[in-house]
């Protein structure tokens, strides 16, 4: 072995790291993505709203009249980030059991459109690792247009 094998290994490559609350979601949509199930196009419109952990909760949301249909994801917050977590469409599936540490990140998502209010029921995410830093008890709101050409607007709730 030549005693300078490893004179010319070097590489480097700049990489983003995106801040809490960001990631996948909140990328721009470049591949004509639509619709709820897409992973892209989303902006945080709430950062944390509290609820009661592993109870059943109900937010109704609405645009304004001209507005174009919105989509609504619900995420995790994670108190030891204390930010929201940027979850995907695929992380909706429901654990086999309450409290395992498989849960879902994806809390819910709906469509919004101008006519009328839209009621989403969904668990308040419960804790992880016992409670000790994940206690659960909160979630984040992302909002997006349905179709990648409509702006973003407003998504009230309460």
């Amino acid at each position: 072995m030549s005693p300078t094998w490893d004179a010319n290994n070097a590489h480097e490559v700049a990489e983003k790291i995106p801040p809490y609350g960001e990631g996948l979601i909140t990328t721009p949509c470049t591949r004509g993505q639509l619709g709820e199930k897409r992973n892209c196009g989303f902006r945080k419109a709430v950062t944390r709203q509290s609820c009661t952990a592993g109870s059943p909760e109900t937010v109704t949301f609405s645009v304004e009249n001209r507005a174009t249909p919105q989509v609504v994801r619900l995420c995790e917050f994670s108190k030891t980030l204390d930010s929201a977590i940027p979850c995907r469409y695929e992380d909706s599936f429901v654990p086999l059991l309450p409290g395992v540490s498989d849960q879902p990140y994806m809390v819910g998502t709906v469509i919004v459109a101008a006519s009328s209010p839209v009621t989403l029921t969904f668990t308040c995410p419960g804790p992880r690792t016992g409670g000790a830093y994940e206690p659960g008890g909160a979630y984040s709101i992302y909002t997006g247009p349905v179709f990648p050409d409509d702006s973003h607007a407003t998504v009230s709730y309460r």
